[in-house]
């Protein structure tokens, strides 16, 4: 799967939980732009979303979530569970909307998203990851025969 289609397939999620990103920008967090203003994505913006190196964070038992970049950080939060949302989910997803409009830099939404696996109890360090507990991205670019 090309980058760019990779991307397209995150922002169309992205689009699905406008409600729930309305919502946080309506409220407290009324200062965070949306994503929903980005539509098209060029390749240089792409790489300097990326984070200088990936966290992983648990998301079950025993499969780990690369973290590679800011999408994949935004994805991560909008994808978690509504009943275990607080501040400390909210601040951290401010960030990180904050950190793709420029406001902060992307290092500043890594050391977010980390603090946060970390206050959750899901942070997993590098070493500890084998291959195969990572779970890919959806739409691998496999293509079966």
């Amino acid at each position: 799967m090309t980058h760019l289609r990779r991307v397209a397939t995150k922002t169309h999620r992205s689009l699905e939980t406008a409600e729930k990103r309305q919502q946080i920008n309506t409220g407290r967090w009324a200062a965070a732009p949306s994503l929903l203003n980005t539509v098209v994505f060029s390749e240089a913006e792409m790489n300097s979303k990326m984070f200088a190196r990936p966290v992983y964070l648990k998301e079950k038992k025993d499969l780990i979530r690369e973290i590679t970049d800011l999408y994949d950080a935004i994805d991560f939060l909008e994808e978690w569970s509504e009943r275990d949302r607080d501040i400390v989910h909210d601040a951290t997803l401010k960030t990180c909307y904050m950190a793709h409009d420029g406001h902060k830099p992307i290092q500043v939404a890594r050391d977010a998203i980390r603090a946060f696996g970390k206050k959750k109890g899901i942070l997993v360090k590098a070493p500890a990851v084998r291959p195969w507990m990572i779970k890919q991205s959806s739409g691998s670019g496999r293509v079966s025969a």
